[in-house]
């Protein structure tokens, strides 16, 4: 088993906040809880953030993905298809921040020789 799957992130926030507090040292902390003391260091620091997310990185917050699946949802309940086309066009429409919208084209490949949409590609 590798280190980083013997800790949980609330040991990291108890030796975050023993560390913090002068009840132990960075040292002590992370032989107690088992974290590498130089990831307990970055962590305390803001070096590192508390908690990171693995994967690539979200466009949506999670709020308009919950929209995403309502829209979804209610309009399968009323027997409406809904269309890649529908999916791609409110997920436009959510992506107002013009600068996620040109990044979100930016990362997405081609398709066919087409030309740039302003709307997020296939492979989003």
């Amino acid at each position: 088993m590798s280190t980083r799957d013997s800790y949980t992130e609330e040991d990291i926030r108890k030796a975050i906040e023993e560390v913090k507090s002068g009840e132990r040292t960075a040292s002590e902390a992370s032989k107690l809880y088992n974290i590498p003391r130089t990831t307990l260091r970055d962590k305390i620091s803001g070096k590192a953030p508390v908690v990171k997310k693995m994967g690539p990185q979200t466009y949506l917050t999670e709020a308009e993905e919950n929209v995403l699946v309502n829209f979804i949802v209610s309009a399968q309940k009323r027997a409406h298809p809904v269309t890649k086309e529908t999916i791609m066009s409110l997920v436009t429409s959510l992506l107002s921040d013009e600068r996620l919208l040109m990044e979100v084209n930016r990362n997405r490949t081609f398709q066919f020789g087409r030309s740039r949409t302003r709307q997020p590609g296939n492979k989003w």
